[in-house]
């Protein structure tokens, strides 16, 4: 089998260009190893060429001596120059496959793996997306066929076969849209999309309508298109009036043979997704910038806790989480509980996949000793408080997941508010387990506005918020190593009580919380019997006395009760006005019913009488 990876630059930032190609050597490794491991007759061969769009010289060295370089003398676009390369690639290298791969993305050292897998099972049928990390992509899927209605350009295996029954992207189309559009033509011509779970690409996902002007009307035209092409007069003028809303004209439309209406294939009844989503995205997190000087520590600790080697896999995607973070360098200082030597080994080489090159540090693995028996969460947490040495440090459980910006950001915010922690918001994450990955069929904030919402709901995981060292006394970061639950809130509640922090970034979303519905998250003792809801309440319990010790300038407890009561009234007042809101429609839709017309007169009948009887009792 040959692979033809295909890059299309534009001006991208050497730092960008060095962490694809990092990334992608990686990738290739591990599916050479892969292979090694499979005894297969014939390996996998992975060639790399690249189109540079862009107005920059590139230098294609980091992508190594067999990379190939060509320079467009104008901006193609990303489906023009993607279908030069694969050209090329089906044409005289003779390709089995090509990928299609984003710039400014990086590869999870799976990634290539888990694509061929799903392209092998799929007997080379099937067009195969990889998953947007850490910000999935809310379009829906399969979880069991992994089918997906169409598949994201980013990072997209395409099968030679497709190709040559259907062509390349439209060239018609500039930027956006060329993938939904190439995915309905696959599938009109009886080929699958496949969506690959497992297959991490570290890329950020530009959400419908949003971005600078050129980007929004970008979009807007190719959808504009997209609709007159597979005719959909109705979504047309509705690209055609957001264009008016803006101020733009739409532009003579290019000619292309339409495609018949095929409403089991085209989607145009979600907007510009094309698709139905599985939760609506959170606003993207704010762009900002973070102070550079020599003499500012800007360095971070992230502490991660991990106590289960059956769950490596999990704790890989939390280290791409952090290995992917704009900001860098960031030390992960991972805590082990007490595991075998098999445990560890498993562990190291978890981390060994990942090239952690300069700015990057490979993480600090240190397997505390902990009694055989029980959960000691609070004892590694302890543990990376005491390995850590930096200004900053944060923490992020092996099942959790934070945002590429979001350290970045939440250290902007304590460089601008001089606090000594900052907060941000974190999505609470529905997902079921399935074979080899989590399937995401919700995403929610967690409820609660500020610091007196925090004690009393805690609505703010560790994995969102980020401390400054140098503003807090030492012995106020350590967890109560007798407790198993709640041991981080407390830690959080009692710098809350006792400092300055920040809390305007709260409705921002930086990072993920996971639950999950088979109740395999972080806490060891999660039960549902009697027993553990008994746990959990006495553990609650605990909790609400602790808080009770805690003061600042109003004593904690009549906080929490006015915020309680607060939310009650607002609770019952949003009761209150949908209830409203659904008479006055009942009220409405039986005005307009016909019987509500009939029967008008003997209404007014009724009026007359009504008014006839007060006034005879009045005289």
């Amino acid at each position: 089998m040959s692979v033809a990876v295909g890059i299309v630059l534009f001006n991208n930032s050497p730092s960008e260009i060095a962490d694809l190609a990092r990334s992608l050597h990686r990738a290739i490794a591990r599916l050479s190893e892969s292979n090694r491991q499979a005894d297969l007759v014939r390996p996998t061969a992975v060639s790399i060429c690249l189109i540079n769009n862009g107005d920059r010289p590139v230098d294609p060295t980091p992508f190594g001596p067999h990379a190939v370089l060509t320079n467009s003398p104008v901006n193609l676009g990303f489906g023009r120059a993607h279908n030069q390369l694969m050209a090329k690639a089906f044409g005289r290298d003779e390709a089995e496959f090509y990928l299609a791969l984003n710039p400014d993305g990086m590869l999870h050292p799976d990634a290539l793996v888990e694509l061929i897998a799903v392209a092998r099972r799929s007997l080379g049928r099937a067009l195969v997306e990889a998953a947007e990390f850490p910000e999935e992509l809310p379009k829906s899927f399969d979880p069991l066929t992994l089918d997906t209605p169409w598949a994201c350009g980013f990072c997209l295996l395409i099968p030679a076969a497709i190709y040559a029954a259907i062509g390349g992207f439209d060239e018609n189309i500039f930027l956006f849209c060329e993938d939904v559009d190439l995915s309905w033509r696959a599938r009109l011509a009886g080929y699958s999309v496949k969506h690959a779970p497992r297959a991490l690409c570290r890329h950020s996902f530009i959400r419908p309508g949003s971005g600078n002007r050129a980007t929004r009307r970008a979009h807007l035209e190719s959808a504009r298109y997209l609709a007159k092409k597979w005719d959909n007069d109705a979504f047309q003028r509705e690209m055609e009036a957001a264009m008016s809303r803006e101020g733009w004209e739409p532009t003579a439309l290019p000619t292309a043979t339409p495609l018949q209406s095929a409403p089991a294939i085209t989607d145009f009844s979600h907007g510009l997704s094309f698709a139905p989503e599985r939760w609506i995205c959170a606003a993207a997190i704010p762009i900002h910038a973070v102070l550079q000087h020599a003499d500012i520590d800007n360095s971070i600790d992230v502490v991660v806790r991990f106590h289960d080697p059956r769950q490596v896999d999990r704790l890989s995607r939390c280290l791409f989480a952090l290995f992917g973070q704009q900001h860098q360098p960031i030390q992960i200082l991972l805590m082990l509980q007490g595991l075998d030597d098999a445990g560890v080994a498993a562990v190291e080489a978890c981390v060994d996949a990942f090239d952690w090159s300069a700015p990057r540090k490979r993480p600090i693995v240190t397997n505390v000793t902990v009694p055989r028996t029980g959960d000691h969460r609070a004892r590694l947490w302890n543990a990376g408080v005491d390995a850590g040495s930096a200004r900053y440090i944060g923490f992020c459980d092996f099942d959790d997941i934070v945002y590429s910006a979001g350290y970045s950001y939440l250290l902007h915010r304590l460089h601008c508010t001089g606090a000594a922690a900052a907060f941000a918001s974190a999505l609470h994450v529905d997902c079921t387990p399935m074979s080899g990955f989590d399937y995401v069929f919700a995403r929610r904030f967690l409820p609660g506005k500020d610091r007196y919402d925090f004690f009393v709901g805690g609505f703010c995981p560790p994995n969102s918020v980020l401390l400054d060292r140098s503003r807090i006394l030492p012995a106020d970061l350590y967890a109560d190593e007798g407790l198993s639950k709640s041991e981080d809130y407390r830690v959080l509640a009692k710098i809350v009580a006792k400092y300055d922090t920040d809390w305007a970034s709260i409705g921002t979303a930086v990072a993920d919380y996971v639950h999950r519905t088979d109740g395999s998250n972080t806490v060891l003792s999660h039960r549902w019997d009697a027993a553990g809801r008994r746990d959990w309440d006495e553990s609650t319990e605990s909790t609400r006395q602790f808080l009770a010790t805690l003061t600042t300038a109003v004593p904690i407890h009549q906080i929490t009760h006015m915020r309680r009561q607060q939310n009650l009234l607002e609770a019952t007042a949003a009761e209150l006005e949908a209830a409203v809101a659904y008479e006055r429609g009942v009220r409405a839709r039986m005005k307009e019913s016909l019987s509500w017309r009939l029967t008008a007169p003997i209404r007014e009948v009724q009026r007359v009488i009504r008014r006839l009887s007060v006034f005879r009792r009045s005289v």
